[in-house]
């Protein structure tokens, strides 16, 4: 029997192997390639998987594995546990898949440093994939709405659970209930957080929507004690992962499999499922993986977004400026990308939260940070994106913790003056490492010797740290060396999970729990930089470093690494650079050659000379292919299978004029997000995507006959669109009817020219929202009663109420000819071929009213009014002395 424990269930430490036999089974076709006969390995933590409780969860995955193995060919072996903390320390053979909750699973996976993939999801009874969170109460609570809860004290789930953490905050947000970090609590299982509401503890919980029954079930609550008074929008239940272990040809066949088990009645009954398996091939249902650490969220630069070519030209969705040079990666999700930026002057830190879909900026962070270290004074350190807390650290050892949503402080620390350390001449670099509930820093703070207690401002001298990441209170503090430069990684090695990484001149580990180093390494030759981040190679352990080469290293059964190395290639040897474990293979760049090495050997496989290779390069890897970004500004795209080097394509990012890139780019599905030195953009590889390119003069936003890439806007209260003789018709609204834009995107330096007209109604037939820059606003048509023309909003103040507020004649049934120009430097507008705006933006704060948010960053609306537009175009422009923020050209008011 195994009982349950975790998030949502009490199991006991007990794994389960069921290895089913392969008497009697049908064998699936040969591939030609060993598949066919070897073992995989199925990993299932799902919580209503049979064993758990009698009476609650039956899902019997033994019939699927006898199913799965029958299909494929290949005897399946079931492991059974709470999460894979539990099972890989107990299960010899390599995972292959796991099955359980989407974000617990995707969690647990990076802690592991498993690279897991989506590729299907589990309907239940009622053909759904998705759970949600409920808030509950006692039954007695008064409270009857999520409303009622503002000031009472919520607890929440452990926040890689999303529908009991993430999702729960933003179900309360929109019910204008904020929880800052100080007032987030927690419970690590829905039993535990149950028990706190029913003894009083807590006024307020969350727990995942299947869970309820089974606590009453099992007797942990009594039945009706607690009342459900919402819930969290749906997020994903269920969901099956592939490992790294398979490639496409083992996924296809898997999914294959999957979905066919579905179609067996007596199967899906048993999977207590309505319809099996869904499959996630299809790109709309697929759930992107995000980059949201240094080097992706595993830290190995691997990833399956790799793109499989890249176009003549670079194809990209959006551009937009940036103020001053950046050396730190790149942080996104599907919907925010954070990227570290300068002040002009260079004496402010700036953090951009910008819409990965659309370049706007949504909020910022900005501190003062002044010095002078080599290089640069902007951050290096990557931020850190944990749900909806990120982590930013500058060049001076200022760390903050900020909310993902709107930049707000959580809480912040200044990890150089708080452990008695002194900025490095490179500044702080290294990227802080968050494991579980602990971000581990290292500030390199070395006690003066002679000195007995830390001065005033000191906490204490250290070297390596482990702060509390919800709240930044110190957990641990190790003594040591002076900081490296190179990032952290968490692995288990010689079956001891701990942190690696290096001090200024040693390799070492450290205990998570505790901080105590567990080993340490000095290499034959002094002097390295050690800035490359260590690679974990299946539990091996692989180095490289500019005097040392690079290194791989085995463990003792202790955790603690052998010193003499297993395999050596002295000719390898980067100085800021890291290279990329990926098929068996290493791939990195020093003195002017891009190496290919035997991952086990280290013997050179092939190398290749080229000039882009004696400085800093960034290197992916996936989908078979190497995408490679040079300092200059290049970007290659190699095979990785190939025998010899093999150039699939090579482009400039930036056009004839090179810009230099010393930021780690990030992928995301179909997406490839560059910082240049003051440039960031979104390449779109895929020629089926729609995207411009620096030759693209002239977008068509309406063609007269299909909305193309123009949505209708969600705004509450809004009636029907439709197209009517080549016109785009928003229907009177209550309030407000529009469409929205979600094709490529010109962000500065453009006229945007359209026909508009008032069909019924008396106030705005257009309210235009357009890009300008990382900031967007929009030109109101017909505003306040029927003829306000102007600018909404500029400084917080809209068209009616700043100095771009005029009045035009707007006839009913007439069209009317539109046309807004943007450069940095001004917005122009003009009615019928009169210029009713001209208006110097230059240092100036750009939004909308709150009602026209849904139609960023481009989009069309009307309010109370029937309106139709036609004959859009969107043509990019080169600014004239006209378009110069000087204030002698105040404009028309």
């Amino acid at each position: 029997m195994i009982q349950g424990r975790g998030w949502c269930w009490m199991w006991w430490f007990v794994v389960l192997a069921v290895v089913l036999g392969v008497g009697g089974c049908r064998k699936a076709p040969d591939t030609g390639d060993g598949r066919a006969g070897s073992t995989l390995h199925v990993v299932v933590t799902d919580p209503l998987a049979a064993g758990t409780e009698a009476g609650s969860g039956q899902r019997d995955y033994a019939q699927l594995g006898a199913f799965l193995e029958q299909r494929l060919g290949r005897p399946i072996t079931l492991s059974f546990a709470p999460d894979l903390e539990t099972v890989r320390p107990q299960v010899e053979a390599p995972v292959d898949v796991v099955i359980g909750q989407y974000s617990t699973v995707q969690h647990q996976a990076a802690q592991a440093h498993l690279r897991v993939r989506p590729v299907a999801m589990l309907t239940d009874r009622e053909g759904q994939t998705t759970q949600r969170g409920l808030f509950v109460v006692r039954s007695e609570d008064p409270a009857q709405k999520l409303a009622d809860l503002r000031d009472r004290k919520i607890l929440l789930g452990p926040s890689y659970a999303e529908e009991q953490h993430a999702a729960a905050l933003r179900a309360l947000s929109n019910e204008w209930i904020f929880l800052s970090s100080d007032d987030v609590t927690t419970a690590e299982t829905c039993g535990e957080a149950a028990l706190a509401v029913v003894d009083g503890r807590a006024d307020a919980t969350v727990i995942s929507s299947y869970c309820l029954p089974l606590l009453e079930a099992r007797g942990t609550i009594k039945k009706g004690s607690l009342r459900v008074i919402g819930h969290t929008e749906p997020v994903p239940f269920i969901t099956v992962f592939a490992t790294s272990r398979l490639d496409a040809v083992d996924r296809e066949r898997l999914v294959a499999a999957l979905v066919d088990a579905g179609q067996d009645p007596a199967l899906a009954q048993a999977l207590e499922s309505r319809s099996g398996f869904v499959c996630l091939s299809d790109p709309a249902a697929s759930i992107g993986v995000p980059w949201t650490d240094w080097r992706g969220a595993w830290r190995d630069a691997v990833s399956d977004y790799v793109p499989d070519m890249l176009p003549e030209l670079p194809r990209y969705r959006w551009k937009v400026p940036l103020s001053g040079p950046g050396r730190s990666g790149l942080a996104a999700t599907e919907q925010l990308l954070i990227v570290a930026d300068k002040d002009a002057e260079g004496k402010n830190d700036i953090w951009r939260g910008i819409s990965t879909d659309s370049g706007e900026e949504i909020w910022t962070r900005s501190y003062a940070a002044q010095g002078d270290p080599e290089g640069t004074n902007s951050p290096r350190a990557n931020p850190v994106i944990v749900g909806d807390q990120a982590y930013l650290l500058s060049a001076f050892g200022d760390l903050y913790c900020v909310s993902t949503r709107n930049g707000r402080e959580a809480w912040k620390r200044n990890i150089i003056r708080d452990f008695g350390a002194t900025v490095p001449a490179g500044g702080v670099c290294a990227t802080p490492l968050v494991v579980g509930d602990r971000i581990i820093v290292n500030p390199g703070g070395v006690r003066p010797e002679g000195q007995n207690s830390p001065p005033e401002g000191v906490e204490t001298y250290a070297s390596i740290v482990a702060l509390d990441r919800h709240t930044g209170k110190t957990l641990w503090a190790t003594p040591g060396g002076p900081a490296a430069k190179a990032s952290f990684i968490v692995g288990t090695f010689g079956g001891r999970r701990q942190i690696v990484g290096y001090d200024a001149d040693s390799l070492g580990g450290w205990d998570i729990d505790t901080g105590e180093r567990l080993w340490r390494l000095v290499p034959p030759r002094e002097g390295d930089v050690n800035a490359a981040t260590p690679i974990n190679a299946g539990g091996k352990l692989l180095v490289a470093r500019e005097n040392n080469g690079t290194r791989l290293y085995a463990f003792a059964a202790d955790g603690t690494i052998k010193p003499q190395p297993i395999a050596v290639n002295p000719d390898l040897a980067p100085d800021g650079h890291t290279p990329v474990l990926y098929g068996g293979w290493v791939f990195g760049a020093s003195g002017g050659r891009l190496y290919c090495l035997d991952a086990d050997t280290l013997a050179t496989r092939w190398t290749w000379e080229d000039e882009v290779f004696e400085d800093y390069v960034s290197i992916i890897a996936g989908n078979g292919r190497l995408l490679i970004t040079t300092v200059t500004g290049e970007m290659i795209l190699m095979e990785t299978a190939a025998d010899k080097p093999a150039v699939l394509s090579r482009i400039a990012l930036f056009g004839l004029e090179p810009m230099e890139v010393l930021s780690h780019p990030a992928l995301l599905r179909g997406r490839v997000l560059v910082r240049g030195a003051r440039l960031l953009m979104c390449l779109v590889p895929d020629p089926s995507e729609p995207a411009v390119t620096d030759a693209t003069q002239e977008i068509t936003l309406f063609d007269g006959e299909t909305m193309g890439h123009w949505v209708e806007t969600p705004f509450l209260g809004r009636s029907d669109v439709r197209i009517e003789n080549g016109a785009i018709v928003m229907e009177k609204g209550h309030d407000m009817t529009g469409v929205t834009w979600t094709g490529p995107l010109f962000r500065e330096n453009y006229e945007i020219t359209l026909q508009g007209m008032r069909v019924a109604g008396e106030d705005f037939f257009c309210g235009l929202t357009f890009p300008v820059g990382r900031q967007v606003c929009s030109l109101i048509c017909g505003g306040w009663g029927g003829t306000v023309v102007g600018i909404s909003c500029i400084n917080y103040y809209d068209a009616a109420n700043n100095e771009t507020g005029t009045s035009y004649s707007f006839k009913t049934g007439q069209w009317h000819d539109i046309r807004v120009r943007v450069t940095p430097g001004r917005i122009r507008a003009w009615i019928d071929g009169e210029e009713l705006v001209n208006c110097r933006i230059a240092d100036r704060h750009l939004s909308v009213r709150f009602e026209m948010e849904p139609s960023r960053p481009l989009g069309m609306a009307t309010w109370q009014t029937t309106g139709a537009v036609r004959n859009l175009v969107w043509k990019r422009i080169v600014p004239g002395p006209e378009d110069e923020a000087d204030d002698e050209m105040e404009g028309l008011y």
